[in-house]
């Protein structure tokens, strides 16, 4: 399942997590949302961590307030390089003012 707009994979779901969109099984070339500009959904890097218990709570609260984000090498371990967690530029602010107050073991 892939997601028409951010053109992330899904494994199974019915609605994209980072855009809130329906899911397709099969993307088209020339798939366009009158709606949609590329722009808006810029994402910006937000931290990067090795603890999978920060990335739980990062998401956790990023649901909660309803922040869009997307994970990017969750499961990348073995490779060394850590999890980073990327948020919509246009909510960058809130998300960093939702985790300022948590005790991380994040870089940046």
């Amino acid at each position: 399942m892939i997601c028409p707009r951010c053109k992330q994979e899904y494994i199974a779901g019915a609605k994209c997590s980072v855009c809130d969109v329906r899911l397709e099984s099969k993307l088209t070339e020339d798939i366009e949302t009158p709606y949609f500009k590329m722009d808006e959904f810029d994402y910006e890097f937000l931290l990067a961590t090795f603890n999978a218990l920060d990335i739980s709570l990062v998401r956790s609260i990023l649901d909660t307030e309803k922040i869009n984000y997307s994970v990017k090498g969750q499961f990348n371990y073995a490779g060394r390089e850590p999890a980073r967690v990327l948020v919509r530029r246009d909510q960058y602010d809130f998300a960093v003012d939702m985790l300022k107050e948590i005790r991380l073991n994040y870089t940046v």
